[in-house]
């Protein structure tokens, strides 16, 4: 995939940011896997499968190992809704309907994580001022290319994942598309799983709460 124009310019800035912006970062997140694909300790938080299909803010290939949580279950639950509607039979959707098949959930469990990290966090104006120094990048760009898929090359999105991943970024807590005013954490386990400091790791693996069974 040929790399985004702006690749070198993201990196040098990424490196300031990290330098003078960085935060740490220890909370529970959320991530909502197929039952029978992820949903184990190890592969919940490996970043493999967005690694190796590419997501808003990695590139595809397993360049980039990336896992993607989420700050509260029901922003998880959104995001996790966006990527399985396919299984939802279009004339569900067309009409309106509130309420999932009753079934619907049984093919996804829930992951609660702990997580330690230091991370770009942004919703900070200085993150984002930044980065605006390159390209034009604001609060609502992060939203518009978040929406963009990519066609023949790395989105500005991805290209900032790549370069936060190779410069030692541990993770981005970045606003969600799906669940607007809530915030995920894009996590890059390559550089947590070895640092000199840092903790990822899976706490509890169940269910989704029945509460969340809606559309948000």
């Amino acid at each position: 995939m040929p790399l985004h124009r702006l690749s070198t310019a993201l990196k040098h800035s990424l490196h300031f940011c990290k330098q003078r912006h960085s935060r740490s970062i220890e909370r529970t997140v959320y991530r909502i896997v197929w039952a029978d694909q992820w949903a184990t300790n190890l592969h919940l938080v490996s970043g493999v499968n967005a690694g190796e299909r590419g997501g808003r803010w990695n590139p595809g290939g397993l360049q980039v190992r990336t896992c993607y949580t989420s700050e509260h279950v029901s922003t998880a639950v959104a995001e996790r809704l966006h990527y399985a509607t396919q299984i939802i039979p279009d004339e569900i959707i067309s009409r309106g309907v509130r309420v999932l098949p009753d079934d619907f959930w049984d093919s996804f469990l829930m992951g609660a994580v702990e997580v330690e990290l230091e991370c770009l966090d942004f919703s900070s104006d200085q993150v984002v001022r930044e980065i605006n120094k390159v390209c034009n990048f604001n609060h609502g760009t992060m939203i518009r290319e978040w929406l963009k898929e990519a066609e023949r090359g790395e989105t500005l999105l991805q290209a900032i994942g790549r370069a936060s991943m190779e410069i030692g970024i541990q993770g981005l807590r970045v606003p969600s598309a799906r669940h607007l005013g809530s915030f995920n954490l894009v996590i890059f386990p390559t550089n947590v799983h070895n640092p000199d400091h840092g903790r990822l790791f899976v706490n509890e693996i169940g269910a989704v709460p029945s509460e969340f069974h809606r559309f948000i």
